[in-house]
């Protein structure tokens, strides 16, 4: 495939959901870490099972170790480019999880990188769980504890309940307020904070524009 199609942009003409239609905190806990809650909109017609079954089955293109691809449009997109067209960059799966499937699953090691705001956020992503309850993981540059992402899962008759949050800084004792300081400073700044809820209303609300196609016709045939 030409590099050019593998990394381009494409016009899905989704509508994003705005912040506005979730319910929203960002606050300051113990040792100056911060927490922020997201309850989102419900997600119609989206159920905890089509979830993991999306963050467990990313296709692995041949051309690109680790990396998931589709197609849309007689487009090969990125899976990680996808699921959010104008912040997600790339996804590299460095490890496979414990059951071994292409894409997010407990144990899982990957590399992301993607835009909040005007910045660019890089880490290492370790998965702690991943199950029709929810999902979690772990954001390390190096060896450094970033901050932890919680998502879980509720089904209804319509679709599906989802509550996010997000823990920035370090538990350590002692050094835990200095090392949270640096980490907010450096890596997760106030402004990205906020990037960060306006980004992952828009993720988490775009499952409803592609993944009841995609969980019934598959990557192969659900966009062609």
């Amino acid at each position: 495939m030409a590099e050019q199609d593998y990394l381009s942009n494409f016009d899905s003409g989704w509508q994003m959901k705005d912040v506005d239609t979730a319910i929203t905190d960002i606050s300051k806990i113990d040792g100056n870490r911060l927490e922020i809650g997201i309850h989102h909109e419900l997600l119609k017609g989206v159920t905890p099972r089509m979830i993991v079954w999306w963050f467990r089955n990313f296709p692995e293109d041949p051309g690109k170790e680790g990396s998931g691809c589709m197609k849309y449009r007689d487009k090969i997109i990125p899976c990680f480019r996808f699921w959010h067209p104008y912040d997600h960059i790339y996804c590299n799966i460095r490890k496979s999880g414990k059951d071994e499937s292409a894409g997010f699953s407990k144990g899982a090691e990957l590399e992301i990188k993607e835009k909040l705001g005007d910045n660019d956020f890089g880490a290492k992503i370790f998965v702690d769980r991943l199950d029709e309850s929810g999902f979690e993981i772990t954001a390390y540059n190096g060896f450094l504890k970033i901050a932890e992402f919680k998502h879980y899962f509720i089904e209804t008759l319509n679709g599906t309940i989802c509550e996010s949050s997000a823990v920035i800084g370090s538990y350590k004792p002692v050094i835990g307020r200095a090392v949270t300081s640096f980490i907010r400073r450096r890596y997760f700044t106030d402004e990205m904070s906020q990037a960060w809820v306006k980004h992952t209303v828009e993720e988490v609300g775009n499952l409803e524009n592609f993944l009841p196609a995609l969980f019934e016709l598959g990557f192969e045939n659900a966009f062609v």
